[in-house]
């Protein structure tokens, strides 16, 4: 049995669990099978963890450029655009 003020973290397989504090941990109130899930969106206004507006916004630009792309099949001149943080 774990101490209370301790839990283990879900990660990798291969990779050994660390222990975090549960003051710090996140939790969810339900199970969801992602098996069907084809997209997954972040409304950042309300989530508990801390993010970089500008670090996310330009990791969700590139990973929507790289779909539309790879995936989706549009013209690779798409990621000829730059990206621009001041129009986010």
């Amino acid at each position: 049995v774990e101490p209370a003020s301790t839990g283990a973290i879900w990660s990798t397989p291969s990779v050994e669990p660390r222990s975090i504090s549960i003051g710090k941990q996140i939790f969810c109130n339900r199970s969801l099978n992602m098996r069907n899930i084809t997209a997954v969106g972040f409304d950042m206004d309300y989530t508990l963890a801390q993010y970089k507006p500008e670090t996310f916004e330009a990791l969700a630009y590139h990973g929507t450029i790289e779909k539309l792309v790879k995936d989706l099949n549009y013209p690779e001149e798409v990621d000829a655009n730059s990206y621009f943080s001041h129009f986010m």
